[in-house]
């Protein structure tokens, strides 16, 4: 079986991937198959147990065979093309990309010519895509349970002070919690444009982070859904919450918090009987499964689901690019009018137009991507 690279070990690298890769039954990584890691911004003295840590690229492929090697790409968005194309240039081809796959439209670009360029097989990390809670959802829309989607809103709610504070990975709140649910939404309505955003800072009597405090977003989707998605990185509270609205009925589903607890919960409400469900939900592991059994049996070689995936994920950092735009705009308008009222929806207070519930065509599960966008990321 092969060996794992987590390249990056900050939070993402040791605190979600590693755990997950021990998670993974015996039949997709052997236990004692290895784990390399490297980080030069790591402290040396750190404790990372079932980790073997390595100073270099050269140092790990010297340690392990590079063309069935799994990297894990871990680092902050905004080097990603760089990396990958020193990955490339020892024989390394199977990477995992963490969320999102970029910070912005030209590091995202930059990051795709490098794929194409060294045919890598690249599986981004999108595990809300993975989710048991996600597939459900999924399964109610494509079989008309409910009748038709019209509106989706997601919360995406924790408090992220003191990590805030110190972030030097994430530009902005959108960088965080956002591309998950963006994916969802994606995945579930179609192709969609942004209509909306905003953003806050992080403020606490110690610092400012600016624009990490919290972002909002509004969609348009193709087939008449409108999307909206809040997350507040100074909430109180832990949320990740999806509510979905159809012409016949409506659901809420709640995501797992934290790696402390896997289970998800969902109700449903098609407005004679209302269920709820709590089921096991371990997200993470389901995705890296996934990748390694695609590794496994492709060869390497990509394939179309996988394809579609990245695809999807590209289209996540081009809405997010635009939010942070029309966020920007709106943060100056705000700069400017401060004595008086204020435009629009707060950011992370859940004022201001809610999702709508826009009629049209279904735009299916999966379905309406842009047009090209699939042969654009092969």
């Amino acid at each position: 079986m092969p060996a794992s690279l987590i390249v990056g070990l900050g939070r993402a690298g040791s605190g979600l991937h590693l755990p997950a890769l021990h998670r993974l039954p015996a039949a997709i990584r052997a236990p004692g198959d290895p784990v390399l890691g490297l980080d030069p911004h790591l402290d040396p003295g750190a404790d990372l147990p079932g980790l073997t840590r390595v100073t270099s690229v050269a140092e790990a492929a010297s340690r392990a065979d590079a063309a069935t090697t799994v990297v894990h790409l871990c680092t902050p968005p905004t080097d990603r093309a760089e990396i990958a194309a020193t990955l490339a240039a020892y024989g390394f081809r199977r990477l995992i990309v963490e969320k999102p796959l970029a910070a912005d439209e030209d590091e995202l670009d930059a990051l795709l010519a490098v794929i194409r360029e060294h045919r890598l097989c690249v599986v981004p990390v999108s595990q809300w895509l993975d989710s048991a809670l996600t597939t459900r959802i999924e399964k109610i829309v494509a079989d008309g349970e409910l009748g038709r989607l019209t509106s989706l809103a997601f919360r995406q709610h924790k408090p992220r002070f003191a990590r805030g504070l110190r972030d030097r990975e994430h530009p902005t709140a959108f960088d965080v919690e956002a591309p998950h649910a963006l994916g969802v939404a994606l995945w579930l309505a179609g192709a969609g444009r942004v209509r909306n955003a905003g953003w806050d800072d992080l403020r606490t009597e110690d610092g400012l982070a600016p624009r990490l405090g919290a972002a909002w977003m509004t969609l348009a989707h193709a087939g008449g859904v409108r999307t909206r998605i809040d997350s507040d990185l100074t909430a109180p509270i832990r949320e990740r919450r999806v509510h979905a609205r159809f012409t016949g009925g409506k659901l809420t589903g709640w995501y797992p918090c934290s790696e402390a607890d896997h289970h998800a919960q969902l109700v449903v409400d098609d407005g004679r009987r209302r269920t709820r469900v709590t089921f096991a939900d371990d997200a993470m592991s389901a995705c890296l499964a996934d990748a390694y059994r695609h590794f496994a049996t492709s060869a390497g070689r990509d394939i179309a689901g996988v394809a579609f995936r990245l695809a999807v994920n590209a289209e996540v950092v081009r809405l997010l690019a635009e939010a942070k735009r029309r966020a920007g705009m709106r943060a100056g308008l705000q700069a400017g009018t401060r004595a008086g009222p204020q435009a629009g929806p707060q950011a992370g207070t859940g004022a201001g137009p809610q999702a709508g519930t826009g009629a049209g065509p279904q735009a299916g599960t999966g379905a309406g991507m842009p047009a090209g966008l699939r042969e654009a990321v092969r």
